[in-house]
This record gives C-alpha cells, structure tokens and sequence, in this order.
C-alpha cells in the first residue's frame, strides 16, 4: 500500500470492506486512478486533480538534486 492512490477499487482489492466502487464524488464511474485524474467532472475530483498536477509541476521545475531529497 505504500506511496498508492487509496481509490476504492483499490481499497477492495487490499481486503478492505467497501460497500460500493462508484466514485464517492460523482457517483456514477468506478473511483479508478484514471477516472479521478482525467474523467470525473464533479468539483471534488476537479479540486484535487488540479492541486495534484499543481504538485508535480511545481517538483517537476526543481534540480535533480531537490528532487533526490523530495523522493527521500
């Protein structure tokens, strides 16, 4: 489980008892990694994916040596 997106599809394959796999923002896909970071339309998925690509754009400009201490 270390350093992955805990979508519930996921969340159901490590065991965990989830009722459903429908994406708890829109309802209406499976919370998939693909379906949150470019399909879901609903604010909450819009919200995180663009504070997500705002992070790896932000760590994408830094040196390799920044980068070396973020991974670390």
């Amino acid at each position: 489980m270390h350093r992955q997106l805990a979508t519930l599809t996921r969340l159901k394959r490590w065991g965990v008892q989830i009722e459903s796999a429908q994406c708890r923002a829109c309802r209406v896909d499976a919370e998939m990694i693909m379906h949150i970071l470019a399909q879901c339309c609903d604010p909450r998925c819009t919200g995180f994916r663009e504070r997500w690509f705002n992070a790896v754009h932000r760590h994408a400009r830094k040196s390799a040596a920044e980068l070396a201490g973020f991974v670390h």
